[in-house]
């Protein structure tokens, strides 16, 4: 078997990657997707001078001079439509729209009232100056300024702002469509308790996550036993369904493992990685999207689909640009072992000054796996990383 790089494997896969449509939606339903279009602002924000503090609205000689007439009050949502004019003063509350004439605000508590007459303590006589405790007009946002790019992803921050803006649809990519399949006699479901020879299957539920992590909508989940005609059955229901196929094991060369051989009768992009852990990993073009057949073991699982998948479902859910994890470079605080002939892609866990292996690299580990926030890269040939070298570094989520 011909091993592609893992450089090589990842481009093939993003190439194959295309955009999905765009859908219009209400802004809840935008939430951590990926904007599909450009969005400006429309209006100013604020849309008035507005002040900052409870106080009192006045000009600049009046508060030179110390003393006010109260005219009127400007509260948030209800302001004082009058003039401010030298020697009056009007009650201001935070977030309420400053007055026409009025050039700052005197706080709260530097003034004494009596009736309608008002006093200004002699150090906010002294210190005042204008636009104190105002926030100007359009300081915030700016009517045309570009809020969201197409890709951004719109978390809390950006649909609050699109929505101060006066926005209540939003034009995002749609969600990827993914359907797993995790195969072998092994796998008892989740709850129940395994047989001599079993184990609880988890690689569906992990992939799950991971998938609505990286911006997918999981539409089926199946686990199959080690049946070539079931399976068959099952991947044709999966190739209908989804734009993306995930399957979990089956993909080496055991007696029993059957995913190879239906990925045969089909377009296989390649087969088998020089990575470790994740060697006999696959990628197939389909009908109607790609196929990645993965290893079966957790960790190998877990690399793989953080390598190859998430890519591709990031970049068909609008993602611009390199779709991939970024990569840091971080000293290592202890060795590393390589592999001669497959790069290996170490569990790790970043620590103040740098990143230390997990303890347990072998592929059947999920404590390992749980333990680890990162991934770190090491050459093909490289046996074995320093402490003290530089490393590059992938975080990942737990």
């Amino acid at each position: 078997m011909t091993l592609v790089s893992v450089d090589d494997a990842q481009r093939l896969a993003i190439e194959l990657a295309t955009p999905l449509r765009t859908e219009l939606v209400v802004l809840r339903e935008g939430a951590m997707r990926r904007s599909a279009k450009h969005i400006h602002a429309g209006i100013d924000l604020p849309g008035d001078d507005v002040s900052i503090m409870d106080g009192w609205a006045c000009t600049l000689p009046t508060a030179h001079a110390g003393t006010a007439r109260v005219v009127g009050e400007s509260a948030a949502g209800h302001p004082f439509d009058g003039m401010v004019g030298v020697g009056e003063a009007v009650r201001i509350s935070t977030g309420a729209v400053v007055p026409a004439g009025a050039e700052l605000v005197i706080l709260q508590e530097d003034t004494v009232r009596t009736g309608d007459a008002l006093a200004f303590a002699a150090t906010e006589i002294a210190s005042a100056t204008v636009g104190q405790h105002i926030r100007p007009r359009a300081s915030d946002v700016r009517a045309g300024m570009p809020l969201v790019r197409p890709g951004d992803v719109l978390g809390p921050a950006r649909l609050a702002l699109i929505a101060a803006v006066g926005a209540s649809l939003v034009e995002v990519c749609r969600r990827p469509r993914v359907a797993i399949l995790c195969t072998g006699d092994e796998l008892t479901p989740i709850g129940e308790h395994p047989p001599r020879g079993g184990v609880i299957g988890t690689n569906d539920l992990m992939l799950a996550v991971m998938c609505v992590q990286a911006g997918a909508e999981v539409v089926a989940s199946e686990t199959v036993g080690d049946d070539a005609d079931v399976l068959e059955a099952a991947l044709e229901r999966a190739f209908a369904a989804a734009d993306v196929v995930i399957t979990s094991g089956g993909a080496s060369v055991g007696d029993h493992d059957h995913v190879r051989d239906a990925a045969k009768r089909r377009d296989i992009v390649y087969w088998g990685v020089a990575l470790r852990p994740g060697k006999p990993t696959g990628l197939v073009r389909t009908s109607g999207g790609l196929w990645f057949a993965l290893p079966g073991n957790p960790a190998s699982t877990f690399v793989t689909f953080e390598l190859f998948v998430r890519p591709v479902l990031a970049k068909q859910s609008g993602a611009l640009g390199d779709p991939r994890r970024p990569l840091v470079e971080m000293v290592a605080l202890a060795d590393f072992a390589g592999d001669r002939t497959r790069e290996h892609w170490a569990r790790a866990v970043v620590q103040p000054g740098g990143v230390a292996p997990a303890p347990d690299q072998r592929s059947g580990s999920l404590g390992s796996l749980a333990a680890a926030d990162a991934l770190v890269r090491i050459e093909r040939g490289r046996e074995r990383v320093a402490a003290g070298e530089r490393v590059q570094v992938m975080a990942t989520d737990s």
